[in-house]
């Protein structure tokens, strides 16, 4: 008989989470340990007197990177989800009232920086 084996997870960020479900699907037995109550890491939220607050990333970055790992993985990442881009990503408040609207729109940005 073939003991399993063993693969241990230093944290449940994105990063360890897609790691744990890799090795799991290799036939690994995984344990995952997070030194804060919640898994998530960067990707986690906070939630104060019914407001939530996102800690990392709102925005999929290097899409390509995260549909690698799940194609390896079986899961489709694209398909049956909304997921859409965005033309106005964020705005940014400076005290002198001045707005920073983060674009992917290039001539807009052009215009505001």
């Amino acid at each position: 008989m073939t003991e399993k084996k063993l693969a241990v997870i230093i944290g449940a960020g994105i990063g360890g989470i897609a790691t744990a479900i890799y090795l799991a699907n290799n036939g690994y037995s995984v344990a995952v340990f997070e030194k804060n109550s919640a898994p998530g890491g960067r990707c986690g939220q906070l939630i104060r007197e019914g407001h939530r607050f996102d800690l990392g990333a709102t925005i999929l970055m290097m899409p390509g990177i995260y549909r690698e790992i799940f194609d390896t993985l079986g899961i489709p990442l694209f398909e049956n989800n909304d997921i859409k881009p965005l033309e106005n990503l964020y705005k940014i408040y400076f005290d002198n009232n001045d707005i920073l609207a983060f674009s992917t729109n290039k001539e807009k940005m052009q215009i505001q920086l």
